[in-house]
């Protein structure tokens, strides 16, 4: 590249001192913009514009010298040439002919070079794990990448030519915030930008745990045949992955797509875990890998429509309590062998995790379908909803009396008893704070016009609450109050 500004640079200056009139410099001035579009039309991809560049130029350089021969003699000979209107001392003429080499070597270079973004997101994985850890990038987080790399060579980028990894070597269990690293396996690609350019990374232990295996079925088998009990071997595997992950899990799935079979079914099949929503998770390894089935096709009861009961798992946040529970659709027609179809009364659905939840919750489940059953609908999630409430617990206090209607001839001299204790009841968090004075004793003394001792009765509609607190009850029904002359 040096070398080339260099031999530009010599070059744009022999031109500039032949050329050094105003008719000269015009000429050139007009030759370098026509290339200048006709470069920078080829990086930004607009051919209607760089064909036109190039027909400028020929009109320029070859036209122009045949058809108007003696004003092009005029401008390269010196004897003819008008004197420069500006003239351009050597020193101008160097640094016009160095900018010039820079310009035409810097464009053309860019624009051999595309720069883009990649087409598709980048999964980040984290490498490095230490032995007996699993490390689990959140919310499967993917990053786009910016770069340049010659044209010749944009063929072979694709997606499955980068990695983009963490680095977690030297991270003990917990969540951390690493940088992100992009890599690529084509050498002449060069990574501009990366976005995100952290990741939070949870590193946990690695636990193991043997859970059984079930059969979930799609599709449909021929001849009003429906799948039988399946024989499973092994029957139960050892799964291990992050312990968040593996925690949850209570079985291994085996996918049978059933296309219209007549006969049995023998054959290896691979397994998975999929989460409430019929998601199929990653980071889970089986041992062993996979399992025998044998499938027996038997003939179809008839259809029935059954119950769909919603399962849940765990418990809500401490202050409250599960208030309902409803499912939409609330029934499922299924179909399978006469037997099981016979006992069944309800499906239950795939369990929805609510520990912890501090408010109304909605989510899509799959159907958890015994062996042998299939739906003979469309439906194959329902909306499960739980509804929340708060709990509610009781308090004692002493709410604040508060006398009207006093006779302005007498005053309040006491009371007895002292204070009155109310229970009052609400949500937790509301009763936490609750004080005396934000409830009140109101007590109507309009009816006494003299001064003496009075047993003045308490009713419920005498207390003023605050919202979300009910009274519950109140000691004692009646308190003493003596009045006194001013």
């Amino acid at each position: 590249m040096i070398f080339d500004v260099v031999i530009v640079s010599l070059l744009s200056y022999v031109v500039f001192k032949v050329i050094n009139s105003q008719k000269g410099l015009r000429f050139f001035g007009w030759v370098a913009a026509a290339s200048v579009v006709l470069v920078a039309s080829s990086y930004v991809a607009l051919p209607a514009l760089h064909l036109l560049a190039q027909a400028a130029l020929v009109v320029l350089l070859v036209s122009f010298p045949i058809l108007f021969h003696q004003e092009w003699q005029a401008v390269l000979d010196k004897n003819t040439q008008a004197p420069p209107t500006v003239p351009l001392s050597p020193a101008i003429r160097i640094l016009l002919s160095i900018g010039l080499a820079l310009l035409f070597v810097g464009m053309t270079v860019g624009s051999s070079t595309k720069v883009g973004q990649l087409s598709q997101e980048i999964p980040i994985k984290a490498v490095n794990v230490p032995d007996g850890m699993s490390a689990r990038v959140s919310g499967d987080q993917r990053v786009t990448i910016l770069i340049s790399a010659p044209r010749e060579d944009w063929r072979s980028v694709t997606p499955e030519a980068f990695s983009a990894t963490v680095d977690v070597a030297k991270q003990s269990e917990g969540t951390y915030d690493l940088a992100v690293t992009v890599t690529s396996k084509v050498a002449s690609v060069k990574i501009l930008k990366i976005k995100p350019s952290r990741a939070f990374v949870s590193v946990e232990p690695v636990i193991r745990k043997t859970v059984p295996v079930t059969v979930k079925y799609s599709g449909k088998a021929g001849d009003d045949l429906v799948p039988g009990e399946a024989k499973i071997t092994p029957d139960k595997v050892e799964i291990s992955g992050a312990k968040s992950l593996i925690n949850d899990l209570t079985q291994a799935v085996v996918a049978v797509k059933l296309n219209g079979e007549v006969k049995p079914i023998e054959q290896k099949a691979t397994l998975r875990v999929e989460n409430s929503s019929g998601e199929t998770l990653e980071g889970v390894t089986f041992t062993p890998a996979e399992v025998a089935l044998t499938i027996p096709l038997v003939k179809a009861g008839k259809v029935k429509t059954v119950g769909i009961k919603p399962v849940l798992s765990g418990q809500p946040a401490t202050g409250f309590w599960v208030k309902s529970v409803t499912v939409s659709p609330s029934t499922v027609s299924v179909t399978g062998p006469v037997e099981q179809l016979s006992l069944l009364t309800d499906v239950p659905t795939a369990p929805l995790t609510i520990t912890g939840i501090s408010e109304n919750t909605e989510q899509q489940l799959v159907l958890n379908l015994p062996s042998g059953i299939t739906v003979a609908d469309t439906v194959t999630k329902v909306k499960v909803t739980v509804t929340l409430a708060k709990t509610e617990t009781t308090k004692s206090i002493n709410p604040e009396i508060v006398y009207v209607g006093i006779d302005p001839a007498l005053k309040l001299a006491s009371i007895s008893p002292n204070a009155i204790t109310a229970v009052v009841s609400g949500a937790s968090d509301i009763l936490n704070g609750l004080t005396g004075a934000q409830i009140k004793l109101n007590l109507d003394l309009s009816a006494y016009k003299s001064a003496g001792t009075y047993s003045v009765n308490i009713k419920n509609t005498n207390f003023t609450l605050i919202d979300g607190v009910s009274l519950v009850s109140f000691l004692p029904s009646a308190i003493g109050v003596t009045l006194e002359n001013r």
